[in-house]
């Protein structure tokens, strides 16, 4: 019988912010992390009158 803890997925977080100055370059940024393997799970603006990618970002990926 295998072990639950064998099969479970590790993984691994990050979390940034875009302000203003760098919400245009969002995603470049964003182009690059997937290409690190990394996977936006949600984002959060930074209100009704930011940018449209100006906000929190939380990415994840399998730990190594």
């Amino acid at each position: 019988m295998s072990n639950p803890e064998e099969n479970r997925t590790n993984w691994e977080y990050k979390i940034f912010k875009l302000g203003p100055s760098s919400a245009n370059s969002a995603e470049e940024v964003l182009n690059k992390l997937g290409s690190e393997g990394w996977e936006l799970i949600s984002f959060q603006p930074n209100g009704d009158h930011a940018y449209s990618c100006e906000g929190t970002y939380i990415l994840k990926r399998t730990k190594s």
